[in-house]
């Protein structure tokens, strides 16, 4: 892929990333303190992991874009509320995807190696990082719904939202 390419690609992807981190921020919102314990099946992450994971997760790809290199992720200690890991996750990702925003074609086109899982040219990894996040996030809608709580629009209406 040629850089000019690359970036074209990246703004493409970058204005979806956008759209999804507004949703992302209401699902999160959903999960109701006192159900970050809950998990449908002993094998299932709780509620409140999964939640974290998300904006940790979504931090640590935008993160690793924008330096041009997977590192190990630093173990970062579950805040206990909602309400923290949504602050902790408005207040990162964006300034991170304003940083991959700004990459150049010649940077999205350089190879990275995803902790030696495998190898693409940066410029895909925004796409993964999405798909990631989607994944994730429609895990804890279901949670939501098994533990009682109300599910945001995601793409549009909600049987909780009328």
């Amino acid at each position: 892929m040629k850089p000019e390419n690359a970036k074209v690609v990246a703004e493409f992807l970058a204005k979806d990333l956008e759209h999804e981190y507004q949703t992302t921020c209401r699902v999160l919102a959903a999960l109701p303190d006192n159900q970050m314990g809950w998990q449908p099946h002993e094998r299932g992450m709780k509620a409140g992991e999964l939640a974290w994971h998300i904006a940790t997760s979504d931090c640590f790809f935008l993160s690793s874009i924008a330096n041009g290199e997977f590192a190990p992720p630093a173990k970062v200690e579950q805040p206990a509320t909602t309400a923290e890991i949504v602050a902790f996750y408005q207040k990162t990702y964006p300034a991170l995807l304003e940083k991959c925003k700004n990459l150049s074609g010649e940077q999205l086109v350089k190879e990275l190696n995803f902790l030696g899982i495998f190898v693409f040219p940066t410029v895909i990894f925004l796409n993964l990082a999405g798909n990631h996040s989607i994944h994730h996030r429609g895990q804890l809608s279901t949670y939501l719904r098994g533990m009682g709580a109300k599910v945001p629009k995601i793409y549009g209406r909600s049987a909780d939202e009328q």
